[in-house]
This record gives C-alpha cells, sequence and structure tokens, in this order.
C-alpha cells in the first residue's frame, strides 16, 4: 500500500508599506486589491501623505478608513498630514497649508472654488476626518525596520523624539548611528522608481525611499505608487491611474 504525505503550505504573514499617495485614490486600490491582495493577517504599513496635490484625497481618507476595518493597517502621519491637522487650531498654519496643495483636498470636500481662500473653507471638514489625521502615530519601530514619513535625526539625545525631522527632513542624520540589522523605510522625498529598485536589491542599505513620486505622473520616471514587501524585499509598483 502506497502512502501519501499531504503537504500544506501555510500563508506567511506580510508586512507591507506602501509609498506616498497624495490624494491618488484609484493607484491606491488598484495597487492594493489587484497586485498586493492582502489577506487578514498581513500588516499594511503606509508612509504618510494621503492628502493634498492630487484629485481624491477625501477618497484616500475613506479608503483608509474602510481598509482599517478589514485589515491590520498602521499609517504614520506626513507632513501633509501634520498642516492639516495644525491649519484647524491655529490660523497661522492655513497659508502653509494652502502652499502645499491643500486646495485640491478642499476641493475633494466639495468646497465651492470661490471660497478656497476663504478660511471658512475648513468648516467643510468633518470632524471624523481631523480626529483620525490627529491620532497618526509619527513612527513605527518593527525593530529590523524603522517605518517614518521623511527621515530620522540620530545625531539627536531622543530621536525619536524630534518630530520635525520625521515630518519634513531630506536626509537621516547620523545613518551610521543606527543599530545594526536596522533599516529606516520612508517616503517624502519622490523618487525615480528605477532609482529605488536597485537599493531593494541591497542588502546592507539602511535607508530606503520608496515614494516614487505617485501624483507627478507627468514628469518622466515618476507617476508611480510603490509598495514593499519588508521581508521578501518584493516590490509592488502601480502606475497612476487617478
Amino acid at each position: 500500500m502506497r502512502a501519501f504525505i499531504l503537504i500544506t503550505f501555510h500563508h506567511l504573514n506580510r508586512r507591507i508599506v506602501i509609498g506616498d499617495i497624495h490624494g491618488c485614490q484609484r493607484t491606491l486600490k488598484k495597487l492594493i486589491e489587484s497586485k498586493i491582495k492582502p489577506e487578514k493577517d498581513d500588516s499594511i504599513y503606509f508612509v504618510g501623505d494621503y492628502i493634498d496635490r492630487g484629485p481624491r484625497s477625501r477618497e484616500v481618507l475613506d479608503y483608509l478608513l474602510n481598509l482599517k476595518e478589514k485589515f491590520n493597517i498602521f499609517p504614520v502621519k506626513g507632513n501633509h498630514e501634520d498642516l492639516f491637522v495644525k491649519a484647524f487650531s491655529d490660523d497661522n498654519y492655513v497659508p502653509a497649508w494652502f502652499q502645499n496643495g491643500a486646495a485640491e483636498t478642499l476641493l475633494s470636500f466639495d468646497v465651492p472654488e470661490s471660497k478656497l481662500n476663504d478660511y471658512e473653507a475648513l468648516r467643510y471638514i468633518p470632524e471624523e476626518y481631523i480626529h483620525f489625521l490627529s491620532g497618526l502615530p509619527y513612527y513605527y519601530d518593527l525593530k529590523d525596520y524603522i517605518i517614518v514619513h521623511a527621515g530620522l535625526n540620530l545625531t539627536a539625545p531622543d530621536f525619536f523624539g524630534d518630530t520635525h525631522a520625521m515630518l519634513w527632513s531630506r536626509e537621516i542624520k547620523g545613518i551610521n548611528l543606527l543599530n545594526e540589522g536596522t533599516c529606516i523605510i520612508h517616503g517624502h522625498t519622490p523618487m525615480p522608481i528605477i532609482t529605488i529598485k536597485p537599493n531593494l536589491a541591497r542588502k546592507e542599505t539602511r535607508n530606503l525611499n520608496i515614494d516614487a513620486g505617485c501624483v507627478y505622473k507627468d514628469l518622466p520616471g515618476y507617476g508611480m505608487l510603490a509598495a514593499l514587501d519588508m521581508d521578501s524585499r518584493k516590490l509592488y509598483v502601480q502606475e497612476n491611474i487617478d
């Protein structure tokens, strides 16, 4: 009698991190549902900048809130979310937010164009969105990876306390001080996808930028939304369809 051995393959829970979205909801949906295809035990991280510049900021937030009900999602706060939140409590931040794409976000909330230059336009934003973005953390420390929006100032005595660097920095200060075996994943500074890919192939890389400039689809080499499987280093890429 021949014996049969049944071999079963279990899905390994993936840790996926997604780059800057900037109001490109259709692109995000396509990336997640057609390419990543998450299962309920996967963890999906986001490096921030969900709003501004692109045409569907509200839809992006709605999509994230919906994902939160189905999957393990872990979004960090980007500089655009920070400006958004601060604009509601301090009028001094409103001009800075408008310089960074607030008009597109307000239009996605059906604010009339005639009111875009009026501070009263902010009243069109429902409280649930302000609450959601206000509560976002600045980083996630996974030990082998640190996920943050912009960068870290590792020369600071408490580098996790330097929130300005985490939101706005264009560099990782003191990268040589980072614990061995730890890599920083971030966005904030758009890069062509052909620049991002070679970095993933180098296991010794301690600094991974996955912002492929999704919203800048008219610039050669940009216009992509990237996602990274942190364990396999597999890169998922979706061209902007918004």
